[in-house]
């Protein structure tokens, strides 16, 4: 009987890797019994998430009920924060993101402002180079409302570091007490002064991509650039009255990572005799949603194989098997991701061509050890975890057989990738001990 081996080239997870999730709050508490006594930093609220690092009195307050956006992933999750803007000393938070240094930070989140406060505006929302109880004045991408040009209305500033003189605010006015989606944007540029800061906001709808034009930007090149983010904070100014409701925010290096539920951080397509295994790996922050799984024989025209329920949150594997396969050499392979709320996109196009090679993982799942078995010599093995990160890499083996020790491996998802010749295969396996 004739053997195959189906080949696709490997999607590089140390790429994707790098764009990924740093931080996530939907607010999702429970009251301590006392609204009153609800503040941010309660121990028994948000404590071991934010930190004080300035003021004291007037507490960021939680509330039970959150803000809704339809379409966002954070939307009606948990509950939500209050700021005010006022006289007298008011406490201002910040909460740790994964260190970004590089490429663009994206911070997404849902705003009602309550009231405008005033026609000179102050801040109530900023990028920190620090975090913790002493994070720093390192400020960046401070976001400011004011009254807009019109009764019921506010405008959205944003400064690269300074206080609201060097603010550029929207053109349009935005209602008072209705919900609009925010997405802060700090860019890392090259030079010391030339790292951009901008801001989207949208009344409907969520973008699956990043629109070409922001509605604000700022480009001070006489304030220095940040040299790392590492916290996002909420601050109650001292200028005005201005009152606002917070909720949902999500800090990324993608635009995807932001505004949408569910990210495909890879997509592979390898088969072994009569049958290709698809596998992809995901990162979700809302139940809902599937994967509509499309087949080609032609590359352009693609019927859907399968459907799979995307139920999970977080880091997430799927793995399907197309055995119905049809008389040709070449297939064709993508993934319709499919969010809860209808909108959707697609993966990259994944080739698989018969070869008549045969290669078996075996066992799957594995606890001690995998044996790699294949009818022609074996360059490399390279495994790969969820995030992308490279664990092992075996090479110079020339041999058509070969084990690998996973005993030290955690529990969970990895990427096989093996050279044959010039060819590659990669296979998806699970460890559990």
């Amino acid at each position: 009987m004739k053997k195959y081996l189906l080949f696709v080239l490997f999607i590089g997870l140390s790429i994707n890797a790098q764009s990924q999730i740093k931080f996530l709050e939907d607010f999702n508490y429970t009251s301590t019994g006392v609204p009153a006594d609800d503040s941010l930093t309660h121990a028994s609220l948000g404590g071991a998430v934010w930190t004080k690092h300035s003021g004291t009195g007037n507490n960021i307050l939680w509330s039970s009920a959150g803000l809704t956006y339809t379409g966002y992933a954070g939307s009606n999750i948990g509950g939500s924060v209050s700021l005010a803007h006022g006289s007298g000393s008011r406490i201002d938070v910040n909460a740790t993101v994964d260190s970004i240094e590089t490429g663009s930070a994206y911070a997404s989140f849902m705003l009602n402002v309550t009231t405008a406060g005033g026609a000179t505006g102050d801040y109530f929302a900023h990028f920190l180079a620090g975090s913790g109880a002493a994070p720093g004045s390192d400020f960046k991408a401070r976001l400011f409302t004011k009254d807009g040009g019109v009764a019921g209305t506010f405008k959205l500033g944003i400064s690269k570091g300074s206080s609201n003189s060097g603010a550029v605010y929207t053109t349009a006015d935005y209602n008072l007490n209705q919900t609009y989606l925010v997405v802060l944007k700090y860019t890392f540029n090259a030079s010391t002064l030339d790292d951009v800061c901008s801001a989207y906001i949208f009344a409907s709808g969520v973008p699956s991509t990043e629109p070409s034009t922001a509605d604000i930007t700022a480009t001070d090149m006489t304030i220095s650039d940040i040299a790392k983010i590492k916290g996002f904070a909420l601050r109650q100014g001292s200028t005005g009255t201005g009152a606002i409701i917070f909720d949902g925010l999500r800090v990324g290096t993608d635009w995807i990572y932001a505004p949408l539920p569910i990210k495909l951080n890879s997509f592979n397509a390898v088969g072994l005799q009569n049958q290709v295994n698809l596998s992809w790996l995901t990162f979700s922050d809302q139940t809902g949603g599937s994967f509509e799984v499309q087949r080609s024989i032609d590359g352009s025209s693609f019927e859907n194989i399968s459907t799979v329920a995307a139920n999970n949150l977080g880091n997430s594997s799927y793995e399907i098997t197309d055995r119905n396969l049809p008389s040709v050499k070449t297939l064709y392979y993508r993934l319709k991701v499919v969010n809860a709320d209808g909108k959707f996109e697609y993966s990259t196009i994944q080739k698989v061509t018969l070869k008549d090679v045969k290669l078996t993982v075996s066992p799957n799942p594995a606890s001690n050890e995998i044996l790699i078995n294949a009818s022609e010599n074996i360059k490399s093995v390279e495994i790969f975890d969820i995030r992308g990160r490279r664990i092992m890499l075996k090479d110079n083996i020339n041999l058509n057989q070969t084990r690998i020790n996973v005993t030290s491996f955690g529990e969970g998802s990895y990427i096989v990738k093996t050279l044959i010749g010039s060819e590659v295969s990669t296979q998806q396996i699970m460890v559990k001990h």
